[in-house]
């Protein structure tokens, strides 16, 4: 795998709205691409281009896959995808993405995810602010597939939440008052019946809504938040993206771990 792979596979999930592996005239205008491949031409630092062909992300999404990828076939199974992160998803969501609820799998071996789908999954989950990402985690809580989530739904990804904050000896939220903040947030027109477009509406507050129903660490990092570290971050990289924030963090992650191979046990 290289980073021309990577460079194909970001602009697809970010061009090709249908997901039909076509890029139609209209996207291409309709997207950043073009202005993308003009400043490809004139930089000569390509870590300075941060949509699609940067080499940072492309090695942090490598380096993501291959820790997972433990006999290194370049295909993980659900048991190797549960690791990601520390098991920060709840068994219930590991469930709904195998069963490829919110994207098919491009893998042609059953029951395990390729590179490609991996890069998909990472995209979605470290920005969850992005049409293509609100679209998958909707999927993943909209269990009967009709467009809308409704409380019976969400209740059902937040009971396992809620346990596994319980045996970490985390204080729990009740689930009537975080689907009380919930629609108080997004403001559905029929109570407790959110749609898709609800959240592309309030696209900067959607990942709240998606973390607490589906990843633990996130969470948590919410209910433990400091908004003085949140507001000095967005003024500190005010054109960064979620996932640009992340592939930087992990980036400078990495590059100290292999530098001090000794002490990677401590960094961890």
């Amino acid at each position: 795998m290289c980073i021309r792979d990577r460079s194909t596979w970001g602009i697809f999930f970010a061009v090709d709205t249908n997901d039909d592996g076509r890029i139609s005239q209209r996207e291409f205008l309709n997207s950043n691409l073009f202005d993308a491949l003009m400043h490809v031409d004139r930089e000569e630092d390509i870590n300075k281009v941060r949509n699609y062909f940067s080499y940072e992300h492309f090695y942090v999404l490598y380096c993501k896959f291959w820790e997972l990828d433990t006999d290194h076939d370049f295909l993980i199974s659900k048991d190797d995808f549960s690791r990601y992160a520390g098991y920060t998803l709840s068994k219930k969501v590991l469930d709904r993405i195998f069963s490829q609820a919110p994207r098919k799998f491009r893998s042609k071996v059953e029951g395990k995810m390729s590179y490609e789908d991996f890069v998909w999954y990472l995209l979605c989950e470290e920005d969850k602010m992005t049409n293509r990402a609100i679209d998958y985690w909707f999927r993943v809580l909209d269990l009967d597939e009709n467009g809308i989530v409704t409380g019976f739904e969400l209740e059902y990804f937040y009971e396992e939440q809620k346990q596994r904050l319980e045996y970490l000896n985390h204080e729990s939220v009740l689930y009537e008052d975080v689907l009380c903040q919930m629609s108080d947030i997004f403001k559905p027109e029929k109570e407790i019946m959110f749609r898709v477009e609800h959240f592309r509406r309030q696209r900067t507050l959607a990942p709240i809504f998606f973390n607490i129903f589906t990843n633990l660490n996130k969470f948590v990092a919410y209910e433990q938040r400091d908004p003085f570290m949140l507001k000095n971050e967005a003024t500190e990289f005010p054109d960064y993206s979620d996932w640009d924030k992340f592939a930087q963090n992990e980036y400078s992650r990495l590059a100290m771990e292999e530098e001090n191979p000794d002490n990677q046990f401590e960094l961890e």
